[in-house]
């Protein structure tokens, strides 16, 4: 496959091996996954280079993740190179780099947890922040 939805990828492997488990394991590379709101918003829109699926949690490589705020003009964007989500929590965890790029400026670090319900983004060592100031 070149290019896939994670929740294809998930249909995929529940028709394949008749559920989830934890001897699932599927590689996409190219995957897609976008989330909206059931009132058409998008809440997000996450691209990864290569994912691979271990039971119920994805591991991530090559990660561009914009989340949508209702109200604001542009998503914040976020990359990295690797993750690892976890579905049941809908968290995102890694001790990788991580740039996070907003209206406001970026932030830089490595070592990371995205909250995604909250649209919440905690970096936990060598964080750089670079503001705009408006004049």
């Amino acid at each position: 496959m070149k290019k896939c939805n994670l929740l294809t990828l998930l249909l995929t492997c529940l028709l394949l091996s008749g559920s989830l488990c934890a001897e699932t394991k599927v590689k996409v590379t190219g995957a897609v996954y976008t989330d909206i709101a059931d009132d058409g918003f998008k809440k997000m829109h996450l691209r990864a280079a290569e994912a691979e699926l271990f039971g119920k949690d994805i591991v991530m490589k090559g990660i561009v993740l914009q989340l949508f705020k209702k109200g604001k003009k542009t998503p914040m964007l976020i990359n990295s190179p690797a993750c690892l989500y976890y579905q049941d929590a809908k968290e995102i965890k890694s001790d990788s780099k991580i740039s996070l790029v907003f209206d406001q400026g970026k932030i830089e670090g490595r070592g990371y947890d995205v909250f995604m319900g909250l649209n919440h983004v905690r970096i936990r060592n060598d964080v750089k922040a670079t503001f705009k100031i408006k004049k």
